[in-house]
C-alpha cells in the first residue's frame, strides 16, 4: 500500500472509532446519570483513559 492509502485507512478508521467512543460515552454519562456536560479537556482525558 501506498502512504496515502494508508493515511485514507487511517482517517477513515480514526473518525468511526471518535464517533463510536462519543456514543459510548454519551451512553454512559446518561447511565450513571451525569447532566454536567462534557468540556473537551473532559473528552480528551476520557479518551486517553479509555485506551490506556
Amino acid at each position: 500500500m501506498t502512504p496515502d492509502q494508508l493515511d485514507q485507512i487511517a482517517k477513515a478508521v480514526q473518525d468511526s472509532l471518535l464517533n463510536s467512543l462519543d456514543r459510548e460515552i454519551q451512553s454512559a454519562t446518561e447511565q450513571l446519570g451525569i447532566t454536567e456536560e462534557i468540556s473537551d479537556d473532559d473528552w480528551q482525558t476520557l479518551v486517553d483513559l479509555i485506551l490506556a
